[in-house]
């Protein structure tokens, strides 16, 4: 293969992947026939000379379509853009390696110059626990680089990039190369390219206030355009558009897509197109990093009040599909944010945060294993099943034994935060972690665990979902564990009768109103023990069970259920009718309890992590409300209808053509509306999606 040859495939590919730095770089400082003579010692490094330029007295180390230099004085003079960078002090190696390091005496390459962005770029020795995410940094003026010769983040992702991808890139280029012939994969990749230039150019006349009727929408991006529908009329307050951004401290640029408003978040956004479905962040490769750098850069210039701790990856199908909307929390942002890059696990992308110290983690697993041993039903629910033959204590003696470990637990706290080798993670965790514990000790002062039971919660439901959604039989032992629970219930009802009782002494009872529909919840579990939910389980065992085995705790479950358990029901479901009714208090609302407001306002802090009043809140609702109304109305008119809302939504209850025709018809919409589109967009809305299937 010729050298024009190879330098022409070069610049194809360098146009393909690179692009975005195309648009970064600014001014070159060489000429172009200078350039392809960088590329063509970059093409033939085996040559034994290599020209340099000694009127500008630098040496190139060329990758991919950008350049680092070691820029001379005289040629910082000449730079039309400059940037601070850190303090020469602060680097392990020089940010530019010399000439002599890098060049040998017989004017070869040396074997650092391979990855030049790993080892001039990455490799700096600069103290990274300073350069944080969510805080703007100093830099220091002592020194300065050239932007145009700085390397983007897309450079250095390409660069880093772990093999496991680079072979799995290789391969689906060989199967689309299959498919489609050399010339045909060419033309692809640049109709995709092309496609995606598209479609960010009309996103951004529309975020710059264009109505949809004005935009030109080509016919290659209208599938695209459909898939966005709704997400961008939840962006608002638009910071900036496709803007160039510098770290103010470390040696990296980039292009951001958009930073506003989503939802009632500020976030830095950045639009994909796929062909494929992209539900999860593990999809996504290295977009989530990207967006944590370019947040990195922007949190480096901007003053505290300005600063993002979200990102959002919007994902856009060609099939027209509703696009995935990813959402990176804080936590998540920080995250990628020390996330190291390439196999070289000591090379970090641009900072870190911290690691969490051996203290604080004992602290929190400490806790947790408490919090776990405490509530051995909460434990199953989250599919821990070594607590599966025991049941949560409502005895006065566990309830106080709670506070007082917990404000144990926040001495811990407060000992951890005031020594001085606490990392940033660190202090995130304990603040967080002291907002739980103090939340508790403000909230139990109202003693709400006077209100056990009602007709959404309590024994008569709790104990169904417990032992038939929330438990796992995959074995005798597992039914062990069950019977086990059966001979505790009696104990548990005991204490929830006596909980109930102090109420009443206290004056802190529920209005009777609360307990509508609880008698017959009651009533469902009498009668034969072989038609309750408690035993279900025993109604299909799995395989591993003998015959022999399975009659012997049948008959174990029957006799606990009818001698044990029903009866111990029966003396709680006439304690509530006898006692507990005639004395629920007159007035609904807890704010008719003593301390009633005081109380609302805690259980306001404790559902939105807020201060906010109760009329603050409802004013927000109402401003939902009235959002969503007009939504609903502009889809009422884009449909030729012109009732209002209530018409609109009483005649489609009544249209034939929205009715499923049998119950498994209702079931089966239902489960596609869960696993369709509720499942696979829950990782934008969560950061830890749950693994139990809704």
């Amino acid at each position: 293969m010729s050298a024009k040859k190879t330098l022409s495939d070069l610049a194809k590919t360098i146009k393909k992947l690179n692009w975005e730095n195309k648009n970064l770089f600014g001014d070159l400082l060489e000429t172009r026939n200078e350039r392809r003579k960088v590329l063509k010692v970059k093409t033939e490094r085996r040559k034994p000379q290599v020209k340099a330029d000694s009127k500008q007295n630098r040496e190139v180390v060329s990758s991919f379509s950008y350049s680092v230099l070691k820029v001379s004085k005289s040629d910082q003079s000449e730079a039309k853009r400059t940037v601070p960078t850190v303090d020469e002090s602060k680097r392990s190696l020089p940010l530019v390696l010399d000439s002599t390091s890098n060049i040998s005496s017989e004017g070869k390459f040396q074997s650092e110059l391979v990855k030049p962005v790993k080892n001039s770029v990455m490799k700096l020795g600069l103290d990274l626990q300073k350069y944080q995410l969510f805080h703007p940094q100093v830099p220091s003026p002592q020194s300065q680089i050239n932007i145009g010769f700085m390397p983007s983040v897309t450079s250095i992702l390409s660069e880093t990039m772990p093999e496991e991808s680079r072979l799995a890139l290789e391969k689906w280029r060989a199967k689309m190369i299959a498919q489609l012939g050399e010339e045909g994969f060419r033309s692809y990749e640049t109709e995709l390219l092309e496609n995606g230039k598209r479609l960010h150019a009309v996103v951004r006349e529309r975020l710059e206030g264009k109505l949809e009727g004005e935009l030109s929408i080509d016919a290659s991006i209208a599938g695209y355009w459909r898939s966005l529908g709704k997400t961008l009329d939840r962006v608002s307050e638009v910071k900036c558009l496709e803007k160039r951004l510098t770290h103010s401290v470390l040696p990296y640029k980039g292009i951001v897509d958009c930073v506003a408003k989503y939802r009632s978040a500020v976030a830095v956004i950045d639009w994909k197109t796929a062909q494929r479905s992209k539900p999860h962040l593990s999809h996504l490769y290295d977009a989530p990093l990207q967006v944590a750098a370019y947040m990195g850069a922007w949190n480096s210039i901007c003053p505290p009040e300005n600063q993002i701790s979200h990102g959002l990856i919007v994902v856009a199908y060609s099939s027209g599909d509703p696009a995935h909307v990813h959402l990176l929390t804080k936590s998540k942002c920080l995250e990628y944010w020390s996330q190291p890059v390439g196999q070289d696990q000591e090379i970090f992308f641009v900072g870190l945060e911290g690691k969490m110290s051996s203290k604080v983690k004992e602290l929190l697993e400490d806790f947790w294993t408490w919090r776990l041993d405490e509530a051995p039903e909460f434990s199953t629910l989250i599919g821990h099943k070594e607590r599966n033959g025991k049941l949560d204590s409502w005895s006065f003696d566990s309830l106080n034994g709670r506070l007082n470990a917990v404000e144990k637990f926040k001495e811990r706290i407060h000992e951890l935060q005031s020594g001085e080798d606490l990392t940033k993670m660190d202090k995130d965790n304990l603040e967080c972690f002291e907002e739980d514990l103090r939340l508790f000790i403000e909230g139990f002062k109202f003693k709400g665990y006077l209100y056990p039971v009602n007709f959404i919660e309590g024994p008569q439901v709790d104990l169904d979902r417990m032992i038939n959604e929330w438990t796992k039989y995959e074995d005798e032992a597992d039914y062990t564990m069950l019977l086990s629970r059966f001979r505790q219930i009696p104990q548990q009802l005991q204490e929830v009768e006596l909980i109930l009782d102090e109420g009443i002494r206290s004056n802190l009872t529920l209005h009777k109103l609360s307990l509508t529909g609880v008698e017959n919840q009651f009533e469902k579990l009498q009668g034969d023990p072989e038609n309750t939910p408690f035993f279900k389980p025993f109604l299909n065992f799995p395989k591993a069970i003998s015959d022999e085995q399975q009659v012997a705790l049948k008959t174990q479950a029957k006799e606990l259920i009818k001698d044990q358990i029903q009866p111990a029901l029966e003396k709680l479901q006439r304690f509530l009718k006898e006692k507990y009714e005639p004395n629920c208090r007159p007035h609904v609302g807890c704010t008719t309890l003593p301390n009633g407001k005081e109380y609302y306002q805690q259980c306001l802090r404790y559902h939105t992590s807020t201060d906010l009043s109760p009329e603050e809140i409802h004013k927000i609702g109402l401003s939902e409300v009235e959002s969503i109304e007009k939504q609903m109305k502009k889809i009422i008119s884009s449909l030729g209808r012109k009732e209002e809302i209530r018409e609109f939504m009483e005649s489609i209850r009544t249209d034939p053509q929205f009715a499923f025709d049998s119950p498994d018809e209702l079931l089966d919409g239902y489960r596609k509306i869960l696993e369709k589109d509720i499942e696979p967009k829950l990782p934008s809305i969560v950061l830890h999606a749950p693994k139990l299937k809704i």
